[in-house]
């Protein structure tokens, strides 16, 4: 099925567990669907608590989902299924490096909506920071 670019409404939710607590975050925004041969693209801006902007690519293929931030906080994180993976996670307060252990990741693309689904740990310096689960729901307007 190819689906020419869209404009979507996008609805986030994360948790985050740790041996401490779980949160859980929720936000939307509207934004941008695309395909390009086998890979589908949301594009996105958040705005932070402190009015800076940071635009977000999320790029699914195969069963692996790149996670792009660009703005106020820089990384990219790559979600490949039984894999560990590095990245840096840039905020104004300077560059964190983690590791990111993929559980599982799923992306349905359907004539209504496109669904993402990824389970991970984060790691930051080789010490375990939290499990976590993202759930992205975007419906084509």
């Amino acid at each position: 099925m190819k689906l020419l670019k869209r404009e979507v409404k996008i609805q986030i939710k994360g948790i985050q567990r740790n041996e401490e607590a779980e949160e859980s975050i929720e936000t939307a925004a509207f934004g941008e669907f695309d395909q390009t041969g086998e890979n589908y693209y949301l594009k996105y801006e958040e705005l932070s608590e402190d009015g800076e902007i940071t635009k977000t690519l999320i790029k699914m293929y195969d069963k692996n989902i790149e996670v792009i931030k660009r703005g106020s906080i820089e990384s990219k994180m790559v979600f490949i299924p039984n894999t560990v993976t590095e990245t840096d996670y840039s905020t104004c307060y300077g560059v964190l490096a983690m590791s990111v252990s993929t559980l599982n990741t799923a992306f349905y693309v359907t004539e209504d909506s496109v669904t993402v689904e990824i389970e991970y740990i984060l790691y930051l310096n080789g010490t375990m920071v939290s499990v976590n689960f993202l759930n992205i729901e975007a419906v084509f307007l």
